[in-house]
């Protein structure tokens, strides 16, 4: 038994509508800020983001 909580959400995008792909780069920086004014939420950035 774990203490965590939370919600854990998927995205993965659709790739007619997100051909172009993303760039990590500019979702690690985002989820660098979340982390910053939010300290207790947690982002994680998995797998090729092309």
């Amino acid at each position: 038994m774990t203490e965590a909580t939370g919600t854990s959400v998927t995205f993965r995008p659709n790739r007619e509508l997100f051909g172009a792909g993303f760039e990590r780069k500019r979702i690690e920086e985002r989820a660098s800020e979340l982390a910053a004014a939010y300290p207790d939420l947690a982002v994680k950035v998995h797998g090729p983001v092309q």
